[in-house]
């Protein structure tokens, strides 16, 4: 049974370590450093790098976090063809680029077409993740349950890392304490794939929900309450939408995130942006509290699993996209978010009560300079 290994955790505190976010470094072969406590690769999170070797097996690895402080996270194989350490040898990367990139995870099992890498971590609080996945010889990187579909990762090097090219990014909704991704070679990709490295970051929330269709406010068209804290029922689940906000919304930095999840699978989302809370209002079969000035910012289709993440991958921040619209955002002024979204079930809150769509809780903003 092969095992995953790691050396020595450094101790070393970095000033931006959250405690459920871990730099994980495929130290592949011998010889092979990782990256320093001060990279933050594309996740922007400097700390530990948690080297990972060529024995990776059934066998959990305990993880430690950005502080390189032990944790109850683990990191298992969930089921990989064959690995070996690899070394790609690309001369444009360098310093702590070329740590995290150059010795990789090489999964093959010829002559099968579809070699796959296959990881999972155990024990994380619920909540919501980016995992950043970093695989540079074209390969398809897939996390199970995240909006995101399956995305195409490795190409040229642009001298810096990049969306497709040097990562993928999924955000996922974990629930039951566990997140599963998967490396698996391009169709015609000539039966092997590599991973490089992840990392996996825990989203913290922002702003303040309000607008909730639990009876706690208006009551819903169709005394069709939800659960406390959500929207209004939908025709899946009787909870209704919930609407999450994550990150930091300030002009100067803006990486803020809205979190949808309970959503009909695979309904078309309508990110609304108001610039003034009003009192909720009958709209569709849930409510509106986001009033004023209204732009609608993205269309987006929910997941399988009923779930929206905005800004979609490659889309412009939610300031940008503002002021793009119209609405230039300024410091210290209040936004209030809501996604709307398709519900056509004839029999669910029809006419004249409803409609043939619904709306989850409103998410109050105040952006920063």
């Amino acid at each position: 049974m092969h095992t995953i290994s790691h050396g020595t955790a450094l101790l070393l505190l970095a000033s931006t370590a959250n405690a459920q976010s871990f730099n994980i470094d495929c130290n592949a072969v011998a010889g092979r450093g990782v990256p320093s406590v001060s990279y933050g690769a594309a996740a922007s999170r400097p700390g530990v790098w948690q080297p990972v070797s060529v024995e990776i097996g059934s066998t959990p690895l305990a993880l430690v976090d950005l502080a390189g402080t032990s944790t109850s996270v683990f990191l298992r194989d969930d089921g990989s063809d064959p690995p070996s350490g690899f070394v790609l040898g690309n001369p444009a990367w360098t310093g702590d680029d070329r740590e995290l990139l150059d010795d990789t995870l090489f999964f093959s099992c010829f002559p099968c077409p579809d070699p796959e890498g296959k990881l999972r971590f155990e024990g994380l609080p619920s909540g919501w993740y980016a995992l950043y996945t970093y695989a540079t010889s074209n390969g398809w990187i897939t996390v199970i349950g995240a909006v995101e579909g399956p995305q195409l990762s490795g190409g040229p090097w642009p001298g810096q890392h990049a969306l497709g090219i040097s990562y993928a990014l999924h955000h996922v909704n974990v629930t039951d304490g566990s997140l599963r991704f998967s490396v698996a070679a391009p169709p015609g990709g000539g039966g092997y794939n590599d991973w490089n490295g992840t990392q996996l970051v825990r989203l913290e929330p922002t702003g303040q929900p309000s607008c909730f269709g639990d009876g706690t406010g208006a009551a819903c068209p169709c005394a069709n309450s939800g659960l406390p804290g959500h929207g209004c029922r939908n025709s899946s689940t009787i909870r209704g939408a919930e609407l999450e906000a994550f990150g930091i919304a300030s002009l100067s930095t803006d990486t803020l995130g809205l979190a949808c999840a309970f959503e009909p699978p695979g309904v078309t989302n309508i990110l609304l942006q108001g610039d003034q809370s009003i009192a909720p209002a009958a709209f569709g079969d849930g409510l509106r509290c986001a009033g004023g000035t209204l732009k609608r910012l993205f269309v987006i289709g929910a997941s399988p699993l009923g779930q929206v993440w905005a800004p979609a991958n490659g889309a412009p921040s939610i300031s940008a996209r503002s002021a793009a619209l119209g609405d230039p955002i300024q410091a210290g002024t209040l936004r209030v978010y809501q996604f709307y979204y398709r519900d056509a079930d004839p029999v669910f809150c029809p006419a004249p009560q409803g409609s043939t769509f619904n709306a989850s809780n409103a998410v109050e903003i105040v952006w920063g300079g």
